[in-house]
């Protein structure tokens, strides 16, 4: 199972620049309960992970068309109710943890090195506050709100919620 899914993920971001944020994505998803993460935050975590490697700041507009984030997404569960985008088997948090022997795995190993716990969490961090303040909190979906509300708070605890309706993100941080 563990080469399958390996072979999914090198056939599905072999050769591209993209790799290493949707890379980065998905093992942060693997930070999440249930692997579960709200499509909003999913979105922004791509986002800041892109930010990362091209160390340009970007909006929501470039890149709401990355086909390979989309191919990506095709594997993913999405459950309607809680919003959220979840990766469809224990053994892909496996292969992203670095448990595979395939193609992909030394991509993977990459990520794994440079991108901590410590680290992705600044990430998750960081791209939950600009997801809260640039879309979340502005949508007219009540649910839509509630369910990111719920997706951090299970995840990154009540504090750390209200840290971040409480306080929007600093324009000039730096990337790196």
């Amino acid at each position: 199972m563990l080469d399958y899914v390996d072979d999914i993920l090198w056939r599905l971001l072999s050769g591209k620049p993209e790799r290493y944020e949707v890379l980065l994505t998905l093992l942060c998803m693997t930070d999440f309960t249930w692997y579960a993460v709200h499509q909003d935050l999913f979105t922004y975590i791509y986002l800041v992970a892109k930010e990362k490697r091209i160390k340009k700041r970007l909006s929501l507009a470039d890149i709401v068309m990355d086909i390979v984030i989309e191919d990506v997404c095709r594997y993913l569960v999405r459950d309607n109710a809680s919003y959220a985008f979840r990766l469809p088997h224990d053994s892909w948090a496996y292969v992203l943890r670095g448990k595979s022997y395939g193609p992909i795995a030394t991509e993977i190993a990459k990520i794994i090195a440079l991108y901590t716990k410590e680290k992705r969490n600044s990430i998750i961090l960081s791209a939950a506050r600009r997801a809260w303040w640039e879309t979340v909190r502005s949508t007219e979906d009540i649910l839509r709100r509630e369910a990111f509300k719920n997706n951090i708070r299970v995840n990154l605890g009540e504090e750390t919620l209200r840290d971040i309706l409480s306080r929007p993100p600093q324009l000039g941080r730096r990337l790196l």
